[in-house]
């Protein structure tokens, strides 16, 4: 992703998180602070990141379909909220996957995030 289009990406995910903060269980959580993201061609995008939650930090996964210009939140498997960020995947726009390096969580969706399962054996992911 080129830095101009990285920069207008972070722009419109604090935008959509101050508009909706609060309004729905899909929106971007208030103070929403991207971490890593995967595309799928040039309209499929999903962005994990954290969010101050108490005097804690959520992870949360936001979608857009149509570039950028609105994101919406997804569902988000069982995460550890500490440690190394968490990879994300996406084969197609339906297929992802989300793991944490050095731990045995591997976590796949079949349709596009709106829910996630558990796969694979208890073996490090590295």
């Amino acid at each position: 992703m080129r830095f101009a289009q990285a920069l207008g990406l972070v722009a419109a995910l604090a935008a959509a998180a101050a508009a909706s903060a609060g309004s729905s269980s899909h929106a971007v959580p208030r103070g929403f602070h991207p971490e890593t993201a995967a595309a799928v061609g040039t309209r499929d995008l999903w962005v994990l990141g954290d969010y101050r939650c108490g005097q804690d930090y959520c992870n949360a996964l936001v979608r857009s379909t149509d570039a950028g210009k609105h994101f919406t939140g997804v569902a988000m498997p069982p995460l550890p909220a500490q440690g190394t960020v968490p990879r994300l995947a996406f084969a197609n726009a339906r297929d992802g996957f989300i793991y944490v390096e050095g731990t045995p969580r591997l976590y796949v969706t079949q349709d596009a995030g709106s829910s996630w399962h558990r796969a694979g054996q208890d073996t490090i992911v590295a």
